[in-house]
């Protein structure tokens, strides 16, 4: 049986929530079947030699923001479903939506899946172009009911995303001060400056702790120089971009994401793999998996559910057992790459 040829494209191949299901889907593929070509759009390429090891061709494209370097991105493209005989394009969030989109005009015959990772799709442009363009798509992906809008296919698929679940089971210590840990790409949407601007007011609160960010982005110049003018580098350490997260997990006793918006993202699935206990804004598809299981707030909420879950730690560790007990049952990588892999099936036959 010939395989099913399958053309992911993604903005970046940075260390981020998207790009790290997308490896994980790569991992776990069923090679005998499918032929996975990974295409990075920008010159985030982090986890490059990542994917080549998992994948028939990955490559990184270094797509800036002009006419010309988005013209070469296309060709690049083009070149790989002409030459490697692609069948199926998925794209991952909108920008490699508007490209799939382009190359269908001069490849009738491909089939796009399109899963956007995030509730807000960025701006009004691309909820307009998502939802009119639907109809020339063959499949969406989405992370529960909840996601169901104009913008996708009614009949979309709901596959939430996954993890190696024993990845995250390390036998480390416990830092020695409570620390609440941050992980994400340094942009507005994680709202890492939050955790900034509140921290002296928890450290006068009397809590002894330590916030550690890890990630890197377009933000790190303005967090690094915010820390310094709140005062408190003392309280809040930025860590960079980091391969050992699943030990990170285990060392620390609180994961903070008081992000503006999300999609599933992939750090509530390893905090919850870990049993490390979580506060999280109330977006995206965060309560359909916790549900109770963790501290779900708004965001003017945030620094009391942070308070509560230090001065209540067992309380929150009896979640975080809860929530670790769905995470095994329901999100492992092995049933989430073989769900997708029955979407590609269906439309390479």
């Amino acid at each position: 049986m010939a395989k099913c040829k399958v053309l992911h494209i993604i903005t970046s191949l940075a260390v981020a929530g998207a790009e790290k299901v997308l490896l994980d889907l790569c991992i776990h593929s069923n090679k005998d079947r499918f032929e996975y070509f990974v295409a990075g759009l920008n010159d985030w390429d982090y986890l490059l030699p990542e994917f080549q090891k998992h994948t028939a061709m990955s490559v990184s494209l270094g797509m800036k923001k002009d006419p010309a370097s988005f013209f070469k991105a296309y060709k690049a493209l083009d070149r790989i479903i002409r030459e490697q005989g692609i069948q199926i394009i998925h794209a991952h969030m909108q920008h490699p939506l508007l490209f799939a989109q382009l190359l269908k005009l001069k490849h009738p015959h491909i089939k796009i899946v399109h899963t956007s990772h995030n509730e807000n799709l960025g701006s009004k442009f691309w909820e307009l172009f998502t939802g009119k363009l639907r109809r020339f798509r063959d499949a969406d992906v989405i992370f529960s009911e909840g996601m169901r809008s104009e913008f996708y296919l009614d009949n979309a698929y709901v596959i939430p995303n996954g993890i190696s679940i024993s990845k995250y089971q390390v036998d480390t210590p416990k830092a020695d001060k409570f620390v609440f840990l941050s992980i994400g790409i340094l942009r507005e949407q994680k709202n890492q400056e939050f955790l900034i601007k509140h921290a002296k007011q928890l450290a006068q609160d009397g809590m002894e702790f330590e916030i550690w960010i890890v990630g890197n982005g377009p933000l790190e110049h303005k967090l690094k120089t915010l820390i310094q003018e709140e005062g408190v580098e003392d309280l809040v350490k930025m860590l960079g971009l980091r391969d050992d997260i699943p030990t990170l997990l285990n060392q620390t006793h609180a994961l903070v994401m008081p992000s503006h918006f999300e999609g599933l993202p992939i750090t509530i699935l390893e905090a919850g793999a870990a049993k490390l206990p979580i506060i999280a804004t109330d977006v995206g598809a965060i309560k359909s998996v916790t549900g109770e299981n963790a501290m779900i707030c708004q965001i003017d909420e945030f620094v009391d559910k942070m308070k509560e879950v230090y001065h209540h730690y067992d309380e929150a560790i009896a979640r975080a057992q809860k929530l670790h007990e769905k995470i095994v049952e329901n999100y492992s990588i092995e049933s989430i790459a073989k769900s997708h892999e029955e979407i590609y099936q269906s439309l390479c036959d």
